[in-house]
């Protein structure tokens, strides 16, 4: 899926629908590209968080 496709299909969606699709998507990534020190999952979501 291209990342317009996917903008388009979460555009309506509510906060609750997100937070089961990020949560399933985060336990498919594997740990390497969650902890890699200089850009991981990890770090791009705490970053966006802190916002």
């Amino acid at each position: 899926m291209k990342v317009a496709d996917l903008r388009k299909l979460l555009k309506d969606a509510g906060s609750e629908e997100l937070i089961k699709i990020i949560s399933e998507l985060y336990r498919h990534i594997p740990k390497a590209l969650k902890e890699n020190d200089d850009e991981g999952i990890d770090q791009i979501i705490q970053k966006i968080c802190k916002r």
